[in-house]
């Protein structure tokens, strides 16, 4: 930029001396027309005075006369009758101009003396014509040295003109480099200040405005890029996942969930949905909420998974840009898994108490019509109150598992498991008996941070069913044993096992692999037993084949429960 500048101003500054000197060397030229002919008339003025003043002949003045001028005297018929610098005489010299136009001033080289000269001539009183002539040269070194001086003085001044415009050009010059840093520096998201040092007030005032403009930029540079982060932070730990297309459907943004859903890459940027995601239910969506400019809303199945997906159309007058559609997705397998688990519970709730009820109305009508013989009255008296205590077993379990759920920290405390186990083996031992099953124990000594209660139904829960489920003549191993964190607490019986595919559902509630077998249980022994392992971040291990036993493996870790597995809890 700065060559440029000083290019195109000395281009101007050249043109101007250029005009400028055409222009006085036209003047000159005038100029010297006019002294040239004012010069050789006041010359031969001064001859002619001389000539009418002198008493001798023409021959005699031509040689009395005194200068460096050529003097020639002509008779009417232009024929030379003297000449100051030829001897010859005679000669005709009508063809010449100075004597064809009298009084005008004509310049020519002389044939005779091989001289440029300025020649004049005039006709005198006597008929004779004088005419006169002066070397061009003495009167041309005085122009030629006026030109010189000038030129010189021209180059000079153009001299003197760059050295300065090199000086103002530098100072603005830095000046503009200093604006282009304090750009870029912005641009590099870095601010910098302009040092108001150059010699210009004007420049200086427009560089403390660019100070001020460069500083709220960055400002408001910094305020986006914080506020940016914030939004991909606040989208990257949202749970559903968030896409955004543009007008032309091509993904331009996606939050962390999305990139887990569906694989994504940065190469998926810029591209339409099916290049990357491989489905064409997106699309479908796109296309009917551009249809529609409405919301729309639908499900989207992912490995197995079930996604609200919600398509909102951005109108260009809502955001500043052109069109764009947000997607949103959610998961709501889980969702739709606890509301198909609270079905199944009211379900199989209202069958597992039906039955007790309807016995008890059963026996109760027959009491109240008088089809109970005395001797009968005793066995009903009987079969109504065991109804009763699987109905009273029913809601206790139902509301252990409600008590489990809320994940209540209160009556922790370190316990001896030990004595815990002995008592619910002594209370299940009569159980065993009535099969003949033997109770085998590997036990140490442990103690843990926990609820009693929650220990003592994981103990008999799973004790319980290994009875209940084992083959006359067996044998049940337990294990108790310590870990780094926690304990581990093992049943290993001899019954009839559990098939693979029912194994991941007996942990639920009211589940039964014999729909039709009625062993006094209430069906929530094993939901009970995954709600505690959950409670103390523990885990459950199932091992078994049908007719060769079942080993059920269950760790609890020591110490508090985590609030934020509420929603794994009530799963």
């Amino acid at each position: 930029m700065k060559r440029a500048l000083i290019h195109h101003n000395m281009v101007l500054l050249i043109t101007a001396f250029v005009v400028f000197f055409v222009f006085l060397f036209i003047v000159f030229f005038q100029m010297k027309t006019d002294t040239e002919e004012t010069f050789m008339r006041a010359h031969i003025d001064e001859v002619e005075r001389s000539y009418v003043n002198y008493q001798g002949t023409v021959e005699s003045f031509v040689e009395d006369y005194q200068g460096d001028r050529r003097l020639t005297i002509l008779d009417e018929n232009f024929h030379v009758l003297i000449d100051s610098h030829d001897a010859r005489i005679g000669t005709d010299k009508s063809n010449r101009p100075e004597l064809k136009e009298p009084g005008t001033v004509h310049t020519r080289t002389s044939e005779t003396i091989e001289v440029e000269l300025y020649y004049i001539a005039r006709q005198m009183d006597d008929g004779n014509y004088l005419r006169i002539a002066v070397p061009v040269s003495t009167r041309s070194n005085v122009y030629t040295q006026m030109i010189i001086i000038l030129i010189g003085s021209g180059m000079l001044t153009l001299l003197i003109y760059y050295v300065g415009l090199n000086r103002i050009n530098r100072n603005v010059i830095s000046s503009w480099n200093q604006v282009k840093k304090g750009i870029t520096s912005l641009r590099d998201n870095k601010y910098q200040v302009m040092a108001l040092n150059s010699p210009y007030r004007e420049i200086n005032r427009t560089l403390d405005e660019l100070n001020d403009i460069n500083l709220e930029i960055a400002r408001n540079h910094t305020l986006t890029k914080r506020y940016k982060e914030q939004l991909n932070h606040v989208l990257n730990v949202m749970d559903p996942a968030v896409l955004l297309f543009d007008a032309g459907d091509r993904l331009v943004y996606y939050n962390q969930s999305a990139r887990d859903l569906f694989e994504l890459t940065d190469e998926a940027l810029n591209h339409p949905s099916y290049v990357s995601m491989r489905t064409h239910e997106i699309q479908k969506a796109l296309n009917r909420t551009r249809e529609t400019r409405k919301t729309e809303r639908s499900e989207l199945k992912v490995r197995q998974e079930i996604y609200k997906m919600k398509t909102h159309p951005i109108h260009e007058g809502e955001s500043g840009l052109e069109d764009t559609v947000l997607i949103i997705l959610s998961n709501v397998s889980e969702e739709r898994a606890i509301a198909s688990m609270k079905r199944d519970f009211f379900m199989h709730a209202s069958h597992e108490l039906k039955s007790p009820l309807t016995a008890i109305r059963g026996y109760a009508e027959l009491i109240e019509n008088g089809l109970v013989k005395t001797e009968e009255t005793t066995d009903i008296a009987r079969q109504v109150v065991k109804q009763s205590k699987t109905m009273t077993a029913i809601i206790e379990d139902m509301l252990v598992l409600s008590r489990l759920e809320h994940l209540k920290q209160d009556g922790y405390q370190n316990e001896h498991l030990n004595p815990i186990l002995d008592e619910i083996i002594a209370q299940l031992r009569p159980l065993g008996k009535e099969k003949n099953i033997e109770i085998r124990t590997d036990v140490v000594d442990c103690h843990m941070v926990v609820d009693a209660f929650d220990v003592q139904k994981l103990f008999k829960n799973l004790i319980e069913n290994a009875i209940r489920y084992s083959h006359e003549d067996s044998v049940i191993e337990i294990e108790l044993k310590r870990m780094t964190k926690g304990i581990l607490f093992r049943v290993k019986d001899e019954g009839i096992g559990i098939s693979e595919k029912h194994q991941q559902r007996v942990f639920e509630r009211f589940y039964r692999v014999d729909k039709t077998r009625l062993d006094g249980s209430t069906g929530l022994g094993l939901a009970i037993v995954k709600h505690i392992a959950l409670k103390y971040q523990g885990t459950i291990d199932l091992q078994s084949k049908p007719n060769q036993g079942t080993t059920i493996i269950v760790t609890l870790t020591d110490g508090k429960i985590k609030h934020s597995d509420q929603e794994t809890f009530e799963q």
